[in-house]
């Protein structure tokens, strides 16, 4: 038979098949035998119970034969164990028999004949199909009544599993002895009574000697022990017990995991059993990276799902982090990204896996040479590999780490750089507690997790910059629609560049409607005048394909002309090649008349029309050029007119005026056209006479002058005489250059006037009395710098509105000990002249900075000090540098000096005078451009250089009042000057009506005497404590209070910014939210609004709108930190912000908008009542 028996080897769940032994079998065939040889059933018969016998032997192959061994009887299990049917055997010779073994078959037939039993082990049958089979086959000779053998009853059994058996005992037992598995057997006690050479190695005993009384405690910890005796041995009585994981230790007290099976052994005394264990370690090790592996597959798929998502950058980076730390298992995990802020810094962009660190603890480096760019992650950005460190908890490079690693149990990373193309940008760090982690499986997965991080982070930045390129697109398409300018595109891939886009403006300035224009040459515009100078420069950049401004004579589709300022512009691919030029267009006409109105105004005495000093400067030096080649004389005549003042005094101003008219007049009818004619200023005239042939020309007409004035004029009905003193001096007999040519004139002149006027004098040497003053002069003030002669004082500056101090302007003094105070016009013409200018504007530069610093030390407020460069000054090249050093050694800021030069200066090398200029701006240095108007009054000039101020001349102030043209000047520079965002100073104001004036037409400060004269340094604090009440000068009507209101949900804001504009003489209202502000606004006549952007309730964008559609008059600035670009940019597209100004803010810049906002607003109002 056979029987099932539960396999003692440690096998998780197999079971080995035991055979019956032939002990068994046998003693099964004898009690059938006895049972065959009992008497038949009553009515039955031999037969009969021989068939019983075959039937009931079903557990083994069963069959009778005859003494010629021919198949007598077959039972089915004969069938079932040979496959030969009872209808295939019986009745033939019994076929399981080979030839070969017949003669031993018949051998063995013959003694059961003989009526003797027969067994035999390990013959073999061949099965129907031809497979051998090891039989014990027992044979009982069966006999009728009479004793004889009638048949032979074989009884077969199959041995061929008892012999597999055998031999695989035998191999178990060797595998046993060689197996890796730690098999024992204990009693119920738990005292070993064997081990297998593994379980000895284990114990650490010698595998041929086990120690008497060896108990569990030499193999496992006494908690597995106890398990053992008081769990699993008794449950495995019963059944096999199996453990999935227990700890054994080995002989070096290192714990080794196991799965242990226990049986109780029935071969052996009762109480025994055996424990088989198998070191599980590499198991566990292979499930803990399989659980890895896996978490580290779900991370990928849910992060695959998370860059699917929409959502930001930042919630990405998070997103992956808590994964890697929640699902993947890893202790910490941060993503790092560069910083373009900083210099080779990585800003720790997320972070997971512990709450208590803050971003400062995380900032890492990928440079080289900073103490917290030597770890894996900065290693990794700097070299695009992935960094695997397995000592943490150890490695000196993690010094600034240390405590953060010591705290988290940190004793393994890997740092893998995220990349975009061969660029890292930043870098995946994910740190454990375990040191064997992150082998070569680990590290693929986590590659392809950052390579898909990398992926998400840049499609995220993609479509971000694609989002915001568009939303670019469309503000700047709306911008276009919206500007004031005209925009014009053209196909440059097409040689008759094709116009394919205008905007509205287009159609505004030039009449001509899209449709009408799209598909034509821009060219229409000019209307077949293409031969103009400027179109060269347009047809350069054509060609060139780059940028080219110009300005045209354009011609509206009605025929009117205008002045088109043209900037063209290539637009190119992304592969760099120009596909349209875009062309702005401005309607310049009104610039260019005020351009040519300003240029013939500062070339040309607005009184009289005669050239100014500028245009006879010009004239004088093309002459002297001219004469010098041709050979030829040139005369100058100075004329003075004697006792002009008297006339101004008896008869007024106006009958003064036209008196210079007039004379101006018969000055020009006398002269040739190759003469000019000028006025200096004031009563002198000057006349230039050119291409002269002999020097007796001269006086001549010196003398024909003095007839030709001696003309009475008629003024107010009455009859005035006017004489004139003239000098004159001849080129080259007298000097060799325009300047020296009119200083010896001059000296002509005053050596007339000293003959008793009426009188004309050419230059002679012995005209040497005033001379000698001169050299004299020149002496003593070459030893003035020596001898500490020179002081400074300060002429205080005035905010027209506020009334407050805005600065004061140094100008220096000779005390000279013997003339006393020398004014400067008497000394600085003549330092000019020798050259030591140079050095007194040296000292006058260094002792107003250190004046400046000097009063910020005594406490008083920062002031802003004016100084003069001269024009030889200007041309020092190391102007810059001397002046950065008197800074340095003053200690006072850049932004508290201000440098005033002269246009003559900028125009003698624009070049020069251009990087100059800029230079000081860069350092933050202040520009005024000084005396403007009387010199080439170029706003081409103005928008070229980086000016801040123009001071506009006292000789126009002076008469502001009463001289159309002075005021005509003064108006326009003012209007010319906010036009470009530059502050306008008035020079000279005496009186209250020129103050008014100039107030009214939006000046922004004076300096004069109705302020302040110049003052000693000593007594300037005085003066700021107690300074002129300019602000209460006049009635204050022309116009209201400048009235400011500041609209924030912030306190500490508003604070701040009325702290910033305290001195500003602007009256402040303040709001804490967009409701309060509109009701402010309902109470008071407020000009400029400044507002937060991002207010509860109601946005400020959103407020400004409100306040336009009740206030349109007020200026509206916004003021954010928080750029909601959707929001702004239809606000400002609507016009209901003026300005936008970002949070932190710069002061002097918000001071400048605010400052601007109100004379835009009331210029508009200015415009409005005009």
């Amino acid at each position: 038979m056979l029987s099932d028996v539960d396999c003692p080897l440690g096998m998780p769940h197999g079971n080995l098949r035991w055979p019956a032994s032939a002990d068994t079998l046998l003693a099964t065939i004898r009690e059938l035998l006895r049972f065959s040889s009992s008497a038949p059933t009553e009515g039955g018969s031999q037969a009969t119970a021989s068939d019983e016998l075959v039937s009931r032997l079903t557990f083994a192959a069963s069959y009778q034969v005859d003494p010629e061994g021919v198949v007598v009887a077959w039972s089915p299990a004969a069938e079932r164990q040979f496959g030969y049917t009872e209808q295939e055997a019986q009745g033939h010779f019994l076929p399981i028999v080979d030839d070969s073994r017949r003669e031993e078959f018949m051998s063995m037939l013959a003694s059961a004949v003989r009526g003797q039993p027969l067994y035999r082990w390990g013959t073999q049958h061949r099965a129907k199909g031809g497979r051998l089979l090891s039989m014990a086959v027992s044979m009982l000779p069966v006999s009728d009544w009479h004793g004889k053998v009638r048949r032979i009853q074989i009884v077969a059994a199959d041995i061929s599993e008892v012999r597999n058996l055998q031999d695989e005992l035998q191999r178990l037992s060797s595998i046993i002895r060689a197996s890796a598995d730690f098999v024992c057997v204990v009693d119920d006690a738990g005292c070993v009574v064997f081990m297998n050479p593994a379980a000895s190695r284990l114990a650490g005993f010698d595998a041929a000697a086990l120690p008497a009384e060896t108990t569990l405690d030499c193999l496992m910890t006494p908690a597995a022990r106890d398990l053992l005796l008081q769990v699993a041995l008794p449950r495995a009585v019963s059944e096999a017990v199996y453990l999935n994981e227990l700890v054994f230790v080995n002989a070096g007290n290192e714990e080794v995991p196991v799965s242990v099976q226990v049986v109780a052994l029935d071969a052996l005394p009762h109480g025994h059993f055996a424990i088989v264990a198998r070191d599980i370690s590499a198991q566990k090790r292979v499930e803990a990276k399989l659980l890895r592996l896996n978490r580290i597959h779900e991370v990928l798929s849910k992060c695959s799902e998370a860059i699917q998502r929409e959502g930001a950058e930042s919630e990405l980076l998070a997103a992956v982090c808590h994964l890697l730390t929640d699902v993947g298992g890893h202790r910490f995990a941060m993503i790092s990204l560069i910083d373009p802020r900083a210099d080779q810094m990585l800003d720790p962009a997320a972070w997971s896996g512990d709450d208590d660190v803050s971003a400062a603890d995380l900032v890492t480096s990928w440079s080289p040479d900073h103490a917290r760019g030597q770890g894996p992650t900065g290693t990794a950005v700097r070299s695009g590999q992935t960094i695997v460190r397995r000592d943490a908890d150890s490695n000196a490079d993690y010094l600034p780490w240390q405590s953060f690693n010591a705290r988290l149990g940190l004793r393994s990373v890997i740092a893998l750089p995220l990349m975009h193309g061969t660029a890292s940008f930043g870098a995946l760090s994910i740190y454990s507690t375990q040191a064997s982690i992150f082998d070569a499986d680990e590290v693929n997965l986590l590659q392809s997790l950052a390579r898909r991080l990398s992926y998400g982070i840049h499609s995220r930045r993609e479509a971000a910059a694609r989002r915001d390129a568009e939303a670019a697109l469309r503000m700047f398409a709306g911008a276009i629609d919206s500007t004031q300018d005209g925009v014009m595109i053209t196909d440059a891939l097409r040689p008759d560049h094709p116009i394919r886009y205008v905007n509205p403006a287009f159609t505004r300035i030039t009449g001509w409607e899209a449709d009408e224009v799209l598909g034509k040459n821009g060219r229409i515009l000019v209307a077949g005048e293409l031969q103009q100078p400027e179109m060269d420069v347009i047809r350069h950049a054509l060609r060139g394909r780059i940028a080219g401004h110009a300005i045209l004579r354009c011609y509206r589709k009605d025929g009117q002309p205008f002045w088109n300022e043209l900037h063209v512009a290539p637009i190119r691919d992304a592969g760099n090649n120009v596909t349209h030029y875009a062309s702005v267009i401005a309607d310049v006409s009104e610039r260019i008349s005020r351009e040519n109105q300003l240029a013939h105004l500062a070339m040309h005495d607005p009184l009289t029309g005669l050239a100014n000093r500028t245009l006879l400067t010009d004239r004088l030096q093309q002459a002297i050029a001219r004469a010098q080649r041709d050979g030829r004389l040139l005369a100058l005549l100075l004329l003075d007119l004697d006792r002009f003042k008297q006339i101004n005094d008896t008869l007024g101003h106006g009958a003064g005026d036209i008196l210079l008219q007039t004379i101006a007049a018969r000055l020009k009818a006398l002269a040739l056209d190759s003469d000019t004619v000028a006025r200096l200023g004031g009563d002198e005239f000057v006349l230039l006479l050119t291409d002269l042939d002999n020097e007796l020309d001269v006086p001549r007409t010196g003398h024909l002058l003095l007839d030709h004035l001696a003309t009475p004029f008629m003024l107010c009905d009455e009859e005035i005489r006017v004489t004139p003193s003239i000098g004159a001096a001849i080129y080259p007999l007298d000097a060799g250059d325009g300047e020296n040519l009119l200083r010896l004139a001059d000296v002509a002149m005053y050596e007339a006037k000293e003959s008793g006027r009426n009188a004309f004098r050419c230059f002679a040497p012995e005209m040497g009395q005033r001379s000698q003053h001169q050299v004299a002069l020149e002496k003593d003030l070459r030893h003035a710098l020596e001898r500490n002669e020179l002081l400074l004082y300060y002429q205080p500056k005035a905010d027209l509105y506020s009334g407050n101090v805005t600065g004061v302007e140094a100008l220096i003094r000779w005390k000279h000990p013997e003339r006393g105070l020398v004014p400067p016009a008497q000394f600085i013409p003549l330092a000019e002249a020798t050259g030591l200018i140079v050095p007194i504007g040296a000292w006058v530069l260094r002792e107003a900075c250190r004046q400046a610093r000097e009063w910020q030390r005594a406490g008083l407020p920062p002031l802003r000090v004016a100084v003069n460069l001269s024009a030889l000054q200007f041309r020092e090249k190391n102007l810059v540098e001397q002046v950065v050093q008197v800074l340095a050694d003053s200690g006072l800021e850049p932004g508290c000096l201000e440098l005033e030069v002269t246009e003559s200066m900028v125009m003698d090398s624009p070049e020069t005078a251009e990087d100059f200029l800029k230079r000081f701006k860069k350092m933050g240095v202040r520009l005024a451009m000084d005396d403007f108007g009387t010199g080439y009054s170029s706003l081409g000039y103005l928008r070229r250089f980086p000016f801040d101020v123009l001071k506009i001349d006292r000789s126009f102030v002076q008469n502001i009042v009463s001289e159309p043209g002075d005021a005509l000047i003064a108006v326009a520079v003012i209007a010319m000057a906010h036009s470009l965002g530059l502050q306008v100073i008035a020079e000279g104001v005496e009186t209250e009506s020129q103050m008014r004036y100039l107030r009214t037409h939006l000046c922004d400060e004076i300096q004069g005497y109705l302020f302040s004269p110049p003052l000693p340094a000593a007594d300037i604090a005085g003066f700021l404590v107690n300074p002129v009440a300019l602000a209460t000068l006049g009635t204050g009507k022309e116009h209201p209070e400048r009235t400011l209101l500041l609209v924030d949900d912030e306190p500490d804001v508003l604070n701040s910014l009325k702290r910033l504009l305290r001195r500003s003489g602007y009256r402040i209202l303040t709001a804490n939210s967009a409701a309060e502000g509109l009701e402010l606004l309902a109470l008071n006549n407020v000009q400029v609004i400044v507002s937060d952007q991002r207010m509860p309730t109601m946005s400020g964008s959103e407020f400004l709108s409100r306040v336009k559609a009740l206030y349109p008059e007020t200026m509206r600035i916004v003021l954010s930190g928080y750029t909601e670009l959707g929001a702004l940019t239809d606000a400002i597209n609507r016009g209901a912000i003026y300005k936008f100004v970002t949070k932190p803010w710069e002061d002097d810049e918000l001071r400048e908008v605010i400052r601007e906002a109100f004379v835009r607003h009331e210029e508009r109002k200015s415009g409005g009542a005009a």
